[in-house]
């Protein structure tokens, strides 16, 4: 029975030991402050065409081809923005955004062999949910998830008369974009990142036609690294 007891004690005692050090460490968790950073990686820059809310099946373009797969563009940007921690583990922030997206194909048109190319930025103001599953000294690491409220800019090259065509149409440039990512820190001010922004409503034009409404969405889905220093 007493050497029940001393083996109940003993393990008792480590498991508060192991307690007081895990707490120990996030208390040296990330810091709350203000933040600027750069990131750069692969925007898979897709084109949605929709009729009336409904996929177009190119009936009545047969002498237009519009591109309408994913491609593959790069992608850079800066962000700048404030994070706060409730505890060590537990986080917050919010930031402006700047996002730009490379050209790709919009469509062509068939007789003339005239193209019509688009690039894609976006401005967006975030906030995101922090959460740090290790905590350290000098390193943590952890993950984030959030959203943005953006507002996107076209930049069209290529043949005029397509030009002038998509910038007399109506545009909505609103746009909101899911983050999700992982973050390490090191020596509590060096963050590195790798992470996505999923377009979920999408900026575009949309355009009356004979066949009904026209809606040309850029669905710009991000894939990125990213470097921010915490002041």
């Amino acid at each position: 029975m007493r050497k029940t007891l001393s083996i109940m004690a003993m393990s008792t005692l480590l498991t508060l030991g192991l307690s007081n050090n895990a707490l120990a460490a996030d208390s040296s968790g990330e810091k709350s402050g203000a933040f600027v950073g750069v990131h750069g990686g692969v925007s898979l820059f897709g084109i949605g065409v929709y009729v009336d809310n409904k996929a177009l099946d190119d009936q009545g373009y047969q002498m237009v081809r519009i591109d309408k797969a994913n491609i593959a563009t790069f992608n850079v940007g800066l962000n700048v923005g404030y994070q706060y921690f409730f505890i060590p583990i537990v986080g917050i922030r919010g930031y402006l955004g700047y996002d730009f997206n490379g050209n790709r194909l919009f469509f062509s048109e068939t007789p003339t062999d005239q193209e019509l190319h688009t690039s894609f930025q976006n401005i967006t103001f975030n906030v995101d949910a922090l959460i740090n599953f290790l905590n350290t000294g000098n390193f943590t690491l952890g993950a984030y998830v959030g959203f943005g409220l953006g507002y996107g800019i076209t930049g069209l090259t290529g043949s005029k008369s397509g030009i002038d065509e998509f910038k007399s149409q109506q545009y909505n440039g609103f746009n909101i974009p899911i983050n999700v990512g992982i973050a390490a820190t090191f020596a509590s001010s060096h963050k590195v990142e790798i992470g996505a922004k999923i377009q979920t409503l999408a900026a575009g034009y949309n355009i009356k036609e004979r066949i009904g409404t026209i809606e040309f969405l850029m669905n710009t889905h991000v894939i990125n690294v990213g470097y921010s220093y915490i002041f």
